[in-house]
């Protein structure tokens, strides 16, 4: 990106001109663009572009002045309109953009030629249900139509095989409540299995502190008879070995609660460096 003659990097995603209004997300300063804006040669104020908060702090300082001003992505000017509450960070998760443009400037930007090419996979589709309907009845619909929506896009110069395998395909529908991400679909199973075998562990573990403790009590009996022949009741020794398991057991999750937050950012940044420096170093993920 060029401002004031001064280009820095920043990542970008393409919209379309109902992108902000499905998702019900309104700016923080400024406004959003629409399908009035999502055309190739733009809406009544040509090329527009929506940022983060994130860059109007870094490149403009939080200063007003950065509504209306122009910024230049891959030799095409566009003119900022909008700025993002901080608390945005788009629909895919695991990324940051700074910089939001209609998707009509694709052509122009980034992938050029993509819009107008059968075989170019580069978009994701995301809508808003009625209230009235659910998850089933739209996938059972979506179904319905995937044979013939397939069949009329199928390009003519593929082969028999890829053409077979292209058609095969049903369409359906998955939540958008937490965003989407191909991370999802390709590590969930793995983290079960992960939870699973870590929840075993952790029942094993819970066994054998219990067998420690019993072991721990059981010589502790001449202590707990020279307490009892002090005048101690039983209930004040019940609630002395009580208090130590908890005291144990708080130690215990603290230490848990510490590694769960190191091993968190190490586990993100061993996925990171197998996926492509960086690519989801944005990912959230705190112990909830």
């Amino acid at each position: 990106m060029v401002s004031d003659d001064e280009m820095i990097h920043v990542d970008g995603e393409l919209a379309s001109g109902s992108y902000f209004p499905t998702l019900g997300i309104s700016p923080e300063r400024g406004r959003i663009f629409t399908e009035a804006d999502d055309h190739p040669s733009g809406g009544k104020d040509g090329p527009v572009a929506v940022i983060s908060d994130r860059l109007w702090n870094r490149r403009y300082q939080r200063s007003p002045s950065a509504i209306g001003s122009n910024i230049v992505l891959d030799q095409v000017r566009f003119t900022v309109i909008g700025i993002m509450p901080p608390s945005f960070f788009g629909a895919e998760v695991g990324t940051h953009p700074d910089v939001w443009i209609p998707i009509s400037f694709s052509d122009k930007v980034a992938i050029p030629g993509c819009l107008a090419a059968p075989s170019c996979w580069a978009l994701v589709l995301m809508g808003r249900m009625k209230p009235a309907v659910t998850a089933a009845p739209a996938n059972a619909e979506l179904a319905a139509i995937s044979r013939e929506v397939l069949r009329e896009t199928t390009p003519p110069n593929w082969s028999a095989a890829l053409k077979n395998r292209y058609r095969s395909y049903i369409f359906s529908s998955d939540s958008g409540e937490q965003g989407w991400s191909f991370l999802r679909y390709q590590f969930t199973d793995p983290l079960l299995i992960l939870m699973a075998l870590v929840s075993l562990v952790l029942l094993i573990a819970c066994a054998n502190l219990s067998v420690l403790l019993l072991a721990r009590a059981s010589t502790r009996h001449r202590e707990i008879a020279v307490r009892l022949s002090m005048g101690a009741g039983r209930a004040r020794i019940i609630r002395q070995l009580l208090t130590e398991s908890v005291l144990l057991s708080l130690a215990g999750g603290l230490a848990g609660t510490l590694c769960a937050f190191w091993l968190t950012r190490i586990l993100i940044a061993f996925v990171s460096d197998r996926h492509g420096p960086g690519q989801f170093t944005h990912l959230q993920l705190q112990p909830d």
